[in-house]
């Protein structure tokens, strides 16, 4: 029996599936097997899967079109070993990578889900600056960052059968009929995060494709997923903090503007109050040092632009939340001076 199970979803996915399937068949690590959930593509994808003859290679469909997180259950069904690594057809792993994280999770039985850094490329391949884009790698820093936004890079991450199972793989009444605007893994991680430890290794073990299609979605799927991805942060936050948090306070957090959340503004005394939560929340949990710093840092700009947007008393804001936390309100004071300069 293999050790891992590759976890690939396509749908008509021609462009870019050779070089995808090439990468994860020259791993260096060759003891796997490679699950790939043909979504019922119109173009010439099954024609090129069905040109390998390695014996590694599992093709299956599920009975009708799936969103990826029911495409990737589907496929789910068809794993047989106690690790699954994931993997999009449109990206390109890096030859060690499952060797990598294999080594990571058989030294930390502790954890159940493991991602890389990535190196982006578009859509010819070309690189594109990666420092932006680098994910955090502890457990710590990865509880607190998901209240910013998706802390892993999804196609990077090798997880645990039992930790997907335990979760009931993807999908949660929290997007239930809403998965075609994806976020499934947004979703995961925040579900996981109180279950298992999460981490992500420094190096770079897959190269992540940026299509410009992908930054300009239309307006009516851009909003329908944001609203996805408000409702995961509000449902995170609910669980978490055991009481409610608007969707606006989750809209502002997120970076999303308040247009998603049907113009609804964010009150004054909501941001102070997230303010006090999460710095509370996060002492609680051990975060101090440097962590902590870099909290304040996200929890300043994510502020910042949210007062802006929501055309709140400058000044009176930053006093509000200095009672709640003085070097965040101080840093928000500073942000909005530079703003004048």
């Amino acid at each position: 029996m293999p050790e891992v199970s590759v976890l690939m979803s396509v749908r008509n996915g021609e462009a870019y599936l050779r070089q995808a399937v090439e990468s994860i068949l020259a791993q260096t690590f060759e003891d796997f097997e490679f699950i790939i959930i043909d979504n019922h593509s119109s173009d010439r994808t099954r024609e090129i899967l069905e040109t390998y003859r390695d014996s590694r290679i599992v093709i299956t469909s599920p009975p009708r079109p799936e969103s990826i997180a029911g495409a990737l259950n589907h496929g789910g069904g068809k794993v047989t070993t106690d690790l699954v690594a994931r993997m999009d057809a449109d990206d390109i792993a890096l030859p060690n990578r499952l060797e990598a994280q294999l080594a990571f999770l058989r030294k930390h039985p502790e954890v159940g889900i493991l991602g890389t850094q990535v190196e982006p490329i578009d859509s010819k391949g070309a690189a594109l600056p990666a420092e932006p884009l680098r994910k955090p790698e502890t457990h710590e820093e990865i509880a607190w960052s998901l209240f910013f936004g998706c802390p892993l890079w999804h196609p990077t991450v090798m997880l645990r059968k039992s930790v997907l199972e335990s979760l009931d793989w993807y999908g949660s009444p929290t997007i239930r009929g809403r998965e075609q605007f994806s976020g499934e893994d947004y979703d995961l991680w925040s579900r996981a995060v109180t279950q298992t430890q999460i981490r992500n290794l420094p190096e770079i073990l897959l190269r992540y494709r940026l299509h410009e299609s992908g930054l300009s979605q239309d307006q009516e799927k851009r909003t329908a997923h944001c609203e996805n991805l408000i409702r995961i942060h509000h449902d995170h936050c609910r669980a978490l903090f055991h009481e409610e948090v608007d969707t606006s306070v989750s809209a502002a957090l997120l970076g999303v503007s308040s247009l998603f959340v049907g113009g609804q503004k964010t009150g004054s005394e909501d941001l102070t109050k997230i303010t006090a939560t999460l710095i509370r929340w996060a002492k609680k949990g051990g975060t101090g040092g440097a962590s902590l710093k870099r909290l304040r840092l996200r929890l300043i700009k994510a502020l910042d632009t949210a007062i802006w947007e929501r055309g709140f008393n400058i000044l009176r804001q930053c006093l509000k939340i200095a009672k709640s936390d003085w070097q965040v309100g101080a840093g928000v004071w500073r942000l909005a001076w530079r703003r004048f300069l």
